[in-house]
């Protein structure tokens, strides 16, 4: 789950992304931190990788990419129902 990148970037002139920011157009190559991820509602957006959850932006949480795992990521909190 480490980026998604369906084509390079063209534009050399295009300015990084932020976390949290779309990166649908093309992947991780538009990201800063070079992290693109699918969100749990299917939105690709740039991440970054973080120790705790204020690493991340507000309504953001510090999520281990696998059970157990070392690696953890910004990535936002389900939306409460």
């Amino acid at each position: 789950m480490r980026e998604w990148s369906p084509s390079p970037v063209g534009d050399a002139g295009v300015e990084p992304r932020a976390v949290g920011e779309s990166c649908v157009t093309h992947g991780a190559a538009e990201c800063a931190s070079g992290l693109c991820v699918r969100t749990a509602t299917g939105a690709r957006l740039c991440s970054r990788e973080c120790a705790v959850a204020s690493d991340c932006p507000n309504g953001w949480g510090c999520v281990a990419t696998v059970p157990g795992g070392t690696e953890r990521l910004c990535l936002p909190k389900p939306a409460r129902r």
